[in-house]
């Protein structure tokens, strides 16, 4: 599962973001625990509302961004 949460959040790259690698790891663990325990858990769509305050934020880059 870690390995996969830092797959995920190394793919998308960029500076630090702490929400950004939060939300992948989430969104991550979700398909994990429906793959291999069999409990599906529902997606909702993630919009950051950070953005403005980091300086270092991908923007459109950012898979959350609006």
């Amino acid at each position: 599962m870690t390995a996969k949460s830092l797959d995920a959040i190394g793919t998308v790259g960029g500076p630090r973001c702490c929400k950004r690698d939060s939300y992948l790891s989430v969104l991550t663990a979700v398909d994990f625990v429906k793959e291999h325990f069999g409990v599906e858990m529902e997606k909702t769509e993630i919009v950051c509302t950070f953005s403005a305050k980091n300086n270092q934020c991908l923007g459109k880059r950012c898979p959350f961004s609006k």
